[in-house]
């Protein structure tokens, strides 16, 4: 768990920017007045008592682990729940305050989110994998052109190439990477299906079979 500068009754287990360095997600704990105290003051202006950033926080050396933007706070959504009431902490809250861009791909801009939680117990490679599989569905989804499953790793590798795969600061258990289809993508892709770098049928086994740890951006922790 963290602490928040601004605020120091609450504790937070995630947090995560966007590709703009502002707040894309925070999961945060703490009593209900707490909590409604901290999203009050995400809507408020400095000088009225609100804040305009966050700054994450070790509990223990009180170090600056990282530091986003609030941006406009009107595009913040909430889900809340209840934990069970337990011993000292008595009532606590448990929030995910969130930008609902993460919830939805936008086909016309060719942009989307994914917000992926790093499973700790998993073998090295499996998280690189899935999470390389989950872009993989995504830009399928967004892609204005039909693209088959054994151009993963091309597409996958261009668009990082291109700054279209985009992983921004976060700390604790999640991780969210944004892709951007750039604009010449599907001539892109249409130039590369002439020159047979993405051929209609998948390599033959003799070939070998390339991973996703190939890919930059899902090397395996």
């Amino acid at each position: 768990m963290f602490v928040l500068e601004q605020q120091s009754d609450v504790f937070v287990d995630a947090l995560v920017a966007d590709h703009r360095s502002q707040m894309l997600f925070l999961s945060v704990y703490g009593r209900d007045t707490s909590i409604q105290q901290l999203m009050a003051r995400l809507h408020q202006r400095p000088d009225q008592g609100g804040v305009d950033d966050l700054t994450l926080q070790d509990p223990a050396s009180r170090a600056e682990v990282m530091r986003v933007l609030v941006g406009d706070p009107a595009r913040l959504d909430k889900i809340t729940g209840r934990l069970p009431r337990s011993g000292l902490l008595g009532n606590l809250l448990h929030a995910w305050i969130f930008d609902p861009t993460l919830l939805k791909i936008d086909p016309a801009t060719g942009s989307g989110w994914l917000l992926e939680h790093l499973q700790g117990d998993w073998p090295k490679g499996h998280q690189a994998a899935h999470e390389a599989a989950q872009a993989w569905r995504m830009i399928q989804e967004l892609s204005p052109v039909p693209l088959l499953d054994h151009w993963m790793l091309t597409v996958l590798a261009h668009l990082q190439t291109v700054q279209a795969l985009v992983r921004p600061a976060s700390a604790g258990p999640v991780s969210a990477l944004r892709i951007e289809l750039p604009q010449d993508f599907m001539s892109w892709v249409s130039e590369q299906v002439r020159h047979g770098l993405l051929p209609e049928t998948a390599p033959s086994a003799r070939q070998g079979v390339a991973t996703p740890g190939q890919v930059a951006l899902f090397h395996a922790a």
